[in-house]
């Protein structure tokens, strides 16, 4: 596994902004030597010699200076950046505007855990400013302890982010977040530091070491930061979707072709056929269509007649199909008939491969393949992650795909970590194996197979899973984009994302009906309102949960205790979908209560 590091030396504003002014002013690139001597001339002369080129090191972790490092890790010269020399002019010039948007650039395309100059010797998949951005919008704040936590389970223990998101809430009634000695080592949050003192984030202002993101942030860039990754393996291009050919809306051909056993053919003139039932979805026959029955390889028909697909029931494992019979067909027209079925048949095919290939670059069926291959996963996308790992691999042997999709979705591996225990057992020649294998359904997996996006071939005498040719000489590029962590897997519908809610809201219950009216305060009663904090999200909800109030969600941005009664500061964070009252409500009585009635 490879290290994390994060910058841990300075955070001071007067000390970045001189770090970006020398490299402003030269326009070039500027020898670390160099560098070091004008520093000490601006800021105290008399520091540790290892300090000042660490005083570059956060300004170069947000992409604001750009470095030459040697094989060895040691930077010999640094050059500002685009954003960076924008950065320095927003800085002399106090324009907060301009440096959010800056920083919103930065958090949304910079790889902060690998190649990064920053902290050149870190190589993780965790990029931590993100993570902690992921944790405030999910909860409304994230402490100094929290990211830590976060840090440390993610990338040392190569937990999930779904999996350790609830030990969070939960420590949070319960006094917070305990660190072992371990996470202690990410305790020092200086780029977290960095994003408070130029406006970025905010600090709450009850002395608890938790940020929030600054309001007008929020409102300016609300989908982006929605859509940032806390994975830098996912930090990739945008997946142009392909243009399919035009399908023509009416059918050519009057009939479908179904393909069924020699054995069953003898049934179709009783009128009734037992077929197996994944033979009929495959073929897409369905209840109201005219069909000729053909042997499984195209070759001559099954019967002169066409038929009229009836009724179908499921019985066990078998469709039986209630037939009716139709046309008769002209036996001198056999040959074109079962090429003009050919035909049909590879249309539907290839229609049903570009379907199932949509579906993937447009991650539409991301979360009914998270359930599919294991009730446990939360978090990683099956289809996704193996389609990554044979566009970097080119190959997978079976015992190597299972124990990719079970390490990583159920052990505690990272995608970068696996591919490189792959790759070690390959060199060592080692048949490495996964103790949970057992425990996944693969039937997703199998189904790319049937649908021929993947094919099974052979190597030094063992199965190999690969992409099929022709898609890989065609995608293989937007394979190597696919997301595939939940977590980092952004919203396509427009609708879905405004009407989505945070991870953690708690419930404000008064006893007015604010209905859709938006407010900036409230007075609230600490009897029965006690746990309200800054930086929670919450929803006004009526007494004993009988209805919702006003349908927004809001943050407390600032807090104002006297006595029983607490006045709350809170900006809109989103509307709430009424249809989705009782559904929100039961939730919000669940997480007050704690339990289920």
């Amino acid at each position: 596994m490879g290290k994390i590091v994060i910058p841990k030396h300075s955070a001071d504003v007067e000390e970045m902004n001189a770090v970006l002014k020398i490299h402003y002013e030269a326009n070039d690139w500027v020898k670390s030597r160099e560098y070091v001597e004008k520093l000490k001339t601006m800021i105290d002369p008399d520091l540790y010699p290892s300090s000042y080129p660490k005083k570059a090191q956060v300004p170069t972790y947000f992409g604001f200076l750009e470095c030459k490092i040697t094989s060895g890790n040691n930077i010999t010269e640094r050059r500002i950046t685009n954003s960076g020399k924008k950065m320095y002019e927003a800085i002399i010039s106090d324009d907060i505007a301009t440096r959010q948007e800056l920083l919103m650039d930065a958090v949304e395309n910079v790889i902060f855990g690998k190649n990064n100059g920053g902290s050149p010797s870190s190589e993780s998949d965790i990029d931590a400013p993100d993570l902690a951005i992921r944790c405030i919008l999910d909860t409304g704040y994230c402490t100094s302890h929290e990211y830590a936590y976060m840090i440390w389970n993610l990338h040392d223990n190569g937990k999930k982010y779904y999996r350790s998101l609830p030990e969070i809430l939960k420590a949070r009634s319960a006094g917070g977040i305990v660190l072992s000695a371990g996470a202690k080592n990410y305790s020092d949050w200086k780029p977290i530091l960095a994003l408070i003192r130029w406006g970025f984030l905010i600090k709450a202002d009850d002395g608890k070491q938790k940020v929030m993101i600054h309001p007008d942030v929020y409102q300016r860039y609300r989908d982006r930061l929605e859509n940032i990754k806390i994975y830098n393996i996912d930090k990739r291009d945008k997946i142009e979707i392909p243009e399919g050919e035009e399908n023509d809306s009416v059918d050519k051909t009057v009939f479908k072709p179904f393909a069924i056993s020699d054995e069953n053919a003898v049934m179709i003139k009783t009128g009734e056929v037992h077929e197996d039932i994944v033979n009929v979805e495959k073929q897409h026959i369905y209840t109201g269509d005219s069909v000729l029955f053909v042997d499984r390889s195209f070759s001559r028909l099954l019967a002169y007649h066409s038929y009229f697909i009836n009724k179908i029931d499921k019985i066990g494992t078998k469709y039986q199909l209630s037939l009716q019979m139709e046309d008769a067909v002209n036996k001198k027209q056999e040959s074109v008939l079962l090429t003009e079925l050919r035909e049909e048949a590879k249309k539907q095919s290839e229609s049903e491969q570009q379907g199932l290939l949509l579906d993937i670059l447009k991650y539409s069926k991301s979360m009914q393949n998270m359930k599919n291959v294991s009730d446990k996963n939360l978090d990683i996308e099956p289809v996704n992650l193996v389609f990554r790992a044979l566009s970097e691999l080119e190959y997978l042997y079976e015992n190597e795909l299972k124990y990719l999709l079970a390490e990583t979705i159920l052990g505690d591996l990272n995608y970068s970590d696996a591919l490189i225990k792959i790759k070690e057992g390959r060199t060592k020649e080692i048949c490495i194996l996964s103790n949970r294998e057992g425990e996944l359904d693969y039937k997703v997996i199998n189904s790319l197979v049937n649908g021929r996006l993947l094919v099974w071939s052979e190597l030094n005498g063992k199965k190999i899973l690969k992409i099929d040719s022709n898609l890989n000489n065609r995608y293989l590029e937007q394979f190597k984009r696919l997301m595939i962590y939940a977590v980092d897997i952004h919203k396509n519908d427009k609708e879905a994302e405004d009407e989505s809610l945070p991870l953690s809201i708690k419930s404000v219950i008064i006893n007015d009906d604010i209905m859709d009216k938006e407010i900036e305060e409230w007075n609230i009663d600490t009897s029965y309102n006690y746990q309200i904090v800054q930086g929670d999200y919450i929803i006004f909800v009526k007494p004993e949960f009988k209805g919702i109030a006003n349908y927004i969600v809001y943050q407390v941005v600032s807090v104002n205790k006297s006595g029983s009664n607490m006045k709350i500061g809170i900006v809109k964070h989103n509307y709430i979908n009424k249809e989705k009252e009782s559904e929100i409500l039961k939730d919000l009585k669940e997480a007050y209560y704690g339990e289920c009635e």
